[in-house]
């Protein structure tokens, strides 16, 4: 069912019956989704109602109707599922999205969450690779910084993406995020740390503090690995592998509704990488992308 419905357009179809198109959030998750606020559609019907009384003649009163329209008028909900107005010519829904970087142009499916930086990605440096290169910038109020993701389109998601990157610097992090706004995100990511290299994971809900979740040292790493985020039954799942994806290893668990819409945003997955305040020439390769939604019945 959804909620925060409003700015509705009434729609006439050419059989005379009517629609409303409107915003709404899914009631996912604690009343609302990580989605934001979507596009509905719901049937409506006119109905009349008397909105005053008028004295047609010396103690003569009559009411006086005016037809208004009902959303929904069977449940007078906003469904998940509402039929389509049209039976006969269905619409096969597919929200999965892969990205090789092999276009010399980024997607429409891209967004960053400002205008980003000079030089913070490349698609020719390295042919069918995303090269994001890490800034000193992080994750802060109104900040650039080097991130960017797609649309999430399902609260049961997976989400995944091969990175090559070799640290050399105490620090430097690359890796993929999940973000809702600048201080409410988590970020899975390798990370510099002494001689060797590290797993993080950092956890920033709103109103508290910024958490390092979990963080130990990956021995076999070898300057490739697969994140995986999969998210099922409002929690999330946090994988890895290091052998191409043949077998993938759980290095952390949390409730999905650290990440949640609060207001009318939805939140995005994506990559991300930084030097956390320091000047570096480092970057990481992404050989890939991939989402796929999973809607809940």
């Amino acid at each position: 069912m959804g909620t925060c419905t409003g700015h509705a357009d009434l729609v006439e179809l050419k059989d005379g019956r009517w629609y409303m198109v409107f915003l709404g959030i899914r009631n996912d998750e604690e009343g609302t989704s990580n989605m934001g606020r979507e596009t509905h559609l719901v049937p409506v019907a006119w109905e009349p109602s008397t909105v005053r009384w008028e004295e047609v003649s010396k103690g003569n009163w009559q009411p006086v109707e005016y037809l208004w329209p009902v959303a929904s008028p069977e449940t007078g909900k906003v469904e998940r599922y509402t039929s389509l107005p049209f039976p006969e010519n269905p619409q096969y829904f597919n929200d999965a999205f892969t990205d090789n970087f092999d276009a010399e142009e980024l997607g429409h499916e891209w967004n960053f969450r400002r205008v980003p930086l000079p030089g913070t990605y490349s698609l020719s440096a390295f042919k069918g690779f995303l090269r994001l290169h890490l800034k000193p910038e992080t994750f802060k109020l109104l900040g650039r910084y080097s991130l960017m993701g797609i649309r999430q389109k399902e609260s049961d998601f997976d989400y995944s993406a091969k990175m090559h990157f070799e640290p050399n610097k105490e620090n430097e992090e690359a890796g993929i995020s999940i973000f809702q706004q600048d201080d409410n995100y988590v970020n899975f990511t390798v990370v510099k740390k002494g001689k060797g290299v590290n797993l993080k994971l950092t956890v920033k809900e709103r109103e508290k503090e910024l958490e390092v979740l979990k963080e130990e040292i990956i021995d076999k790493y070898q300057g490739e690995i697969i994140f995986k985020l999969s998210a099922k039954n409002n929690t999330y799942q946090y994988l890895y592998s290091l052998d191409g994806g043949n077998t993938f290893r759980l290095f952390a668990e949390t409730q999905s509704n650290i990440v949640l819409c609060k207001g009318y945003i939805g939140t995005y997955v994506g990559i991300y990488a930084t030097s956390n305040g320091k000047p570096t020439k480092e970057y990481a390769d992404f050989d890939w992308v991939s989402y796929k939604g999973y809607p809940r019945y």
